[in-house]
C-alpha cells in the first residue's frame, strides 16, 4: 500500500491488525522512492513516457 508518512503506515497497521484479529503482519518494509507510479508507463530510465487508461469490466 502506499501511505503519506511513517506514522500512517502504523496508523494502517493497527487498523487491519483490529478489524481481522488473526491477522499477524511479521514484516513490513519502506520504500523511500518508488520508480513506478500507478498508471504511468515508465521507459528504461524511469521517465513517464504515457499514461495508461483504465479499463472497465
Amino acid at each position: 500500500m502506499w501511505v503519506s508518512s511513517l506514522p500512517d503506515l502504523l496508523r494502517v497497521q493497527e487498523w487491519l491488525e483490529s478489524r481481522a484479529p488473526s491477522l499477524e503482519i511479521v514484516d513490513s518494509s519502506v520504500t523511500l522512492r518508488s520508480r513506478k507510479r500507478m498508471g504511468w508507463e515508465l521507459d528504461t530510465h524511469g521517465r513517464a513516457t504515457g499514461f495508461v487508461t483504465a479499463h472497465g469490466g
